[in-house]
């Protein structure tokens, strides 16, 4: 059986219109949580108040985003109560422009 944080992530990637990676984006053909044709997605989620982000995880996601020729998103999730998309300010005209954008 899934554990909770499997299934959620699953739904939230979902929610969200994007595909779900398997193992979690493990995989270092698939790195990140989620993705469609024109983002790809790391979500962090919590049951607590607070979510820490190392910046590596904002470099490696950017990475995988422009050897993917996507956008880089990232999903802040605070179960039960909001969830959040950060993206770099720069990309907001391309997502603008995106039909597959959430």
């Amino acid at each position: 059986m899934k554990s909770f944080w499997a299934k959620h992530e699953k739904e939230v990637m979902r929610q969200l219109h994007l595909n779900p990676q398997p193992a979690s984006g493990a995989s270092w053909l698939k790195p990140e949580d989620g993705e469609n044709n024109a983002i790809v997605a790391q979500l962090k989620s919590t049951k607590g108040g607070a979510i820490t982000i190392r910046r590596t995880v904002i470099v490696d996601l950017i990475n995988h985003a422009l050897i993917s020729h996507k956008v880089p998103v990232l999903v802040l999730d605070f179960v039960d109560s909001f969830l959040f998309v950060a993206f770099r300010i720069q990309d907001l005209e391309e997502l603008s422009g995106k039909k597959d954008f959430l």
